[in-house]
């Protein structure tokens, strides 16, 4: 089949100086969407894996293979439809730097029998358009496939360091008039393209770094364990992009010096399908005065149904790790765990059905602003010995029927901070101990099942001004103070 061209997108005055070297190929979720079952009778499916559909049109996954919609189907199994108004995106594990350039090929198809349509393929960040052509299907012979490409030079006058986001758009607004797409691939090039490291010795990593799992890798660890001997410069990033979490049953350990530099990346945009189900205890673990930049994109869930008696993330001795706010943490008696200075940045990770969601003491610190927490069976936040958390705007839904437990609970001459926060409890909404202190300030706590708003004792402050507590009466023990 002979392949036909897009006019190259120019958007840069020095796309005649970038530096062509071999395009490296950058990850595309479920790129020839074949991922996804189809229906044995209809023979399509409203799912598409790792995309963002939405649109005035129908989407979704078609066999054009199994019919006699395409004279030259060649090899392709599956591939996407989009009737007109619908459009499709996808967010990549990747940030815009200056000079580089990226180039996007994809299979483009018209149906026999169906109307004819337009298509845009776009490649934007922040929602900015930075460069789009417009497919003319019309032009084409109907029941046959094309190969476009397009191209795109960044300059210093677009969102550098920003990430890259690839979108096709059926311009049509007739529901008859449909267009296929298949075969989607990305590669990039120029300066300070991001490499694939060798197997082999170790050294200095001196460009931004892509490592595939399982394309290049087998497992999480083996990739973590293959960076060990190599020295990550300040300035440099690692990205761990992991495109299936099937196989993935081994416990990681961050442990890298330049962990800081290193990112895991599932499936940002849903990360339900992504899970880890990772066989031991804690799952995921750094300590030692380590640091790991960021884990985002996964669902991890416990690796059996049995009662749990495990840890989802531990962060010991100084370690520090960071979850992104697409991370959901499922089914753990601690789904996060800071102990002895460590430190764990959760900010917007959803939590479910874990017996305790975050639990610091011995000095540690654990930040989960805008966290949402549902299905708890014993504390939501639970601080003690010295530990502290700030989950200013957290959500908590505790369905413990135990009422002598708390939502938020802080003991020891601990501090927990949820102010703007809800709190719908069937124990103690706040309960502070042994000389602690909570904070929550214009907390809302909807009408619930809880005993008190509040339990406090020995010495503790909890400082509730402008919250919403008329319903539920409050409970004060002696030698301590309520700021109402």
């Amino acid at each position: 089949m002979k392949k036909l061209l897009f006019t190259s997108i120019i958007v840069s005055s020095f796309c005649c100086q970038a530096v062509y070297a071999t395009i490296t190929p950058i990850p595309v979720l479920n790129h020839n969407f074949e991922a996804d079952l189809l229906d044995i009778n209809t023979k399509q499916s409203a799912t598409l894996s790792g995309w963002l559909a939405d649109g005035q049109g129908t989407f979704g996954v078609a066999s054009p293979t199994n019919s006699s919609e395409y004279s030259n189907h060649g090899d392709r199994g599956q591939s996407a439809f989009l009737t007109g108004g619908a459009r499709l995106s996808q967010n990549l594990p990747i940030t815009l730097r200056n000079k580089e350039t990226f180039t996007l090929t994809f299979d483009i198809g018209h149906p026999a029998d169906s109307s004819a349509s337009s298509v845009m393929a776009r490649l934007t960040s922040q929602g900015l358009i930075l460069g789009q052509q417009q497919v003319d299907i019309q032009s084409h012979p109907e029941g046959t496939w094309q190969t476009k490409t397009v191209e795109l030079t960044i300059t210093e006058n677009m969102p550098l360091g920003k990430p890259l986001a690839i979108e096709f758009y059926n311009l049509s607004k007739a529901e008859g008039d449909i267009a296929h797409i298949d075969n989607i691939a990305l590669g990039v090039s120029g300066v300070g393209a991001p490499l694939r490291l060798e197997k082999t010795g170790s050294g200095i990593i001196a460009n931004d770094v892509t490592l595939r799992v399982p394309e290049d890798y087998t497992t999480i660890q083996e990739a973590l364990d293959f960076l060990k001997p190599h020295f990550i410069q300040a300035d440099k990033q690692v990205t761990i992009k992991v495109s299936s979490c099937v196989a993935q049953t081994q416990p990681l350990v961050l442990d890298h010096p330049q962990g800081r530099n290193i990112q895991l990346i599932g499936n940002i945009g849903n990360p339900g399908h992504c899970v880890l189900k990772l066989e031991g205890s804690p799952a995921i673990y750094v300590g030692e005065d380590n640091e790991f930049g960021l884990i985002d994109g996964f669902t991890l869930q416990h690796a059996t149904s049995t009662a749990p008696k495990d840890y989802g993330v531990r962060a010991y001795y100084n370690g520090t790790v960071t979850l992104g706010e697409n991370m959901v943490i499922s089914g753990f008696s601690r789904a996060i765990q800071a102990f002895d200075f460590g430190v764990v940045i959760a900010d917007g990770v959803s939590f479910i059905n874990n017996e305790v969601d975050i639990e610091s003491a011995r000095s540690s610190v654990v930040t989960a602003r805008n966290s949402n927490s549902v299905q708890n069976h014993l504390w939501s936040f639970y601080a003690h010995q010295a530990g502290r958390i700030f989950a200013e705007g957290a959500h908590t839904a505790n369905i413990n029927t135990n009422t002598n437990q708390a939502a938020y609970f802080s003991r020891g001459q601990s501090y927990i901070n949820v102010d703007n926060a809800t709190s719908i409890a069937n124990g103690y909404h706040l309960a502070a101990r042994g000389g602690s202190a909570i904070s929550a300030q214009n907390m809302e706590t909807p009408l619930s099942n809880a005993s008190y708003v509040e339990s406090v004792q020995e010495l503790s402050f909890i400082d509730r001004t402008d919250s919403d507590t008329s319903h539920i009466k409050p409970y004060q023990a002696t030698s301590s103070t309520v700021k109402q």
